[in-house]
């Protein structure tokens, strides 16, 4: 006799209810790429502090200047 997965204790487990959904969250490559696109996002928004404050630096001089 076959086994029915549409029924607990086999469905509805892990993250999404899914065994398909739940392998793609432990896929080591997956992990990999969700960790540098965390990277890239913490990158960024340095870059945009470090630019923002060299444009506050730039026209508290030119105030000066004036």
């Amino acid at each position: 006799m076959d086994k029915n997965y549409d029924f607990p204790p086999y469905y509805g487990y892990g993250m999404n209810g899914s065994p398909e959904m739940d392998d793609m969250y432990f896929n080591p490559m997956m992990q990999y790429e969700q960790g540098y696109m965390y990277y890239r996002f913490l990158c960024q928004q340095l870059e945009y502090k470090m630019k923002l404050k060299e444009y506050e630096k730039q026209n508290k001089q030119e105030r000066r200047v004036e």
